[in-house]
């Protein structure tokens, strides 16, 4: 049996660059429903009551041992933070992040890094864990992009 030929087009469409399937999804704006809500004292209070409960509960969860030492207790913990501004970090980003350099880096890149940023308000520390941060999120977002590809 041969090939079926059909009088006319299947679609009324005539470009031949339609996508099938395929819609893009638009990100939302905030403010929306799933907006993080901010936790009253009394909440975060309530919350931690009940973390300290779970050390006096009958029966004890196996887990932990009949006796603690040392005893659980409250520390009280205060230090002054160094926020950095999203201008910041934008330009130290520039400088700690290289494309296509992701891993353990030498000494040798640590100190021009370093030297690099001498004039901006941001510690060495700070823009190690900035390029951290940078690289954990390309490669989730590459990770993502190569998955949404595949299916």
């Amino acid at each position: 049996m041969g090939p079926l030929l059909l009088a006319g087009v299947l679609s009324e469409e005539k470009s031949g660059n339609r996508r099938r399937g395929r819609r893009r999804r638009r990100r939302r704006s905030g403010g929306g429903q799933n907006t993080p809500k901010k936790k009253s004292p009394v909440a975060e209070s309530e919350a931690i009551e009940r973390a300290l409960a779970r050390f006096s509960a009958k029966p004890r969860p196996m887990g932990l041992p009949k006796e603690i030492d040392p005893p659980p207790q409250r520390v009280e913990v205060s230090w002054k933070t160094n926020a950095v501004t999203k201008d910041v970090q934008r330009k130290a980003g520039n400088i700690a992040c290289i494309p296509g350099e992701f891993g353990f880096l030498p000494e040798e890149r640590v100190q021009e890094i370093a030297a690099k940023l001498g004039n901006l308000p941001i510690t060495l520390e700070q823009a190690l864990s900035l390029r951290s941060a940078l690289n954990q999120e390309k490669s989730v977002y590459s990770h993502s992009r190569l998955m949404r590809r595949a299916n």
